[in-house]
C-alpha cells in the first residue's frame, strides 16, 4: 500500500515556540493560510468554517468550538483574549516571514537562532556552535 498525502501522511508535528511573538506569528500563519493559496479572500468573512470571528469578536458559531491554549493564555477573560487576537491579526506578515515561518514549524524549535541554540543543547545535546 503506497499511498501519500493530506489522510496517509504524517499526522502530527510538534514544534517549541519560543515566546509570544513567535506563538502570535503562528497564530497568523494558520489564518492567512486559506487567503494565501485562494480559498477565501478574508480570513474572517470568507470562510464560513473558520474561528477567526469567534476568537476576535466572540462570535457564536453554527459549530462546536473548543477554545484552544493559545486563546486561552492570551488574557484572563474573553475580552481580553478577543483584544489580544485582534492586535496580533492586525500586524501584517510579508513573504519572507511567512515562509520564516512555513520552515520554522517543519522544525523542532521556532524562535530566534539563540533559543534554537538553546533547544538543541537542552533537549538534543548538540553544544551551542
Amino acid at each position: 500500500m503506497d499511498r501519500k498525502g493530506h489522510l496517509w501522511g504524517k499526522r502530527f508535528d510538534a514544534t517549541i515556540v519560543e515566546n509570544e511573538k513567535y506563538l502570535g506569528n503562528c497564530t497568523k500563519y494558520i489564518y492567512i493560510n486559506g487567503v494565501k493559496v485562494g480559498i477565501c479572500k478574508r480570513a474572517s468573512e470568507d470562510d464560513q468554517f473558520s474561528t477567526f470571528d469567534f476568537y476576535a469578536r466572540g462570535k457564536k458559531m453554527k459549530f462546536t468550538v473548543t477554545e484552544d491554549c493559545v486563546y486561552l493564555l492570551a488574557g484572563n477573560t474573553n475580552t481580553e483574549r478577543q483584544q489580544w487576537f485582534q492586535a496580533t491579526m492586525d500586524e501584517p506578515l510579508n513573504d519572507m516571514e511567512i515562509e520564516a515561518i512555513r520552515k520554522g514549524l517543519k522544525k523542532l524549535f521556532y524562535g530566534s537562532a539563540d533559543f534554537i541554540q538553546q533547544m538543541r543543547w537542552k533537549y538534543l545535546g548538540k553544544r551551542p556552535r
